[in-house]
């Protein structure tokens, strides 16, 4: 019996955190702020669904996203 082969592998990403930095207030992500990663710099900015990047064969049916540290406080004005 000869092995199928899909074109397009479909997957979910359990673990996703996005970036809104002109929504909301990441002290973690600051340079002084901990924690003080080597390469923190390199997420420094926003991310958004659009920045997932798979390569073939594999593409994106969903993702589960993940706060990463936003502070709901500092966007209500508390």
């Amino acid at each position: 019996m000869a092995a199928i082969r899909r074109n397009d592998e479909k997957i979910i990403d359990p673990h996703l955190h996005l970036f809104s930095l002109s929504e909301g207030h990441y002290g973690w992500l600051k340079t002084e702020n901990p924690p003080f990663w080597p390469d923190k710099p390199r997420i420094q900015r926003d991310f958004t669904e659009r920045d997932v990047v798979l390569t073939p064969p594999f593409s994106m049916a969903g993702f589960v996203h993940v706060e990463a540290g936003f502070d709901n406080d500092a966007l209500a004005g508390n």
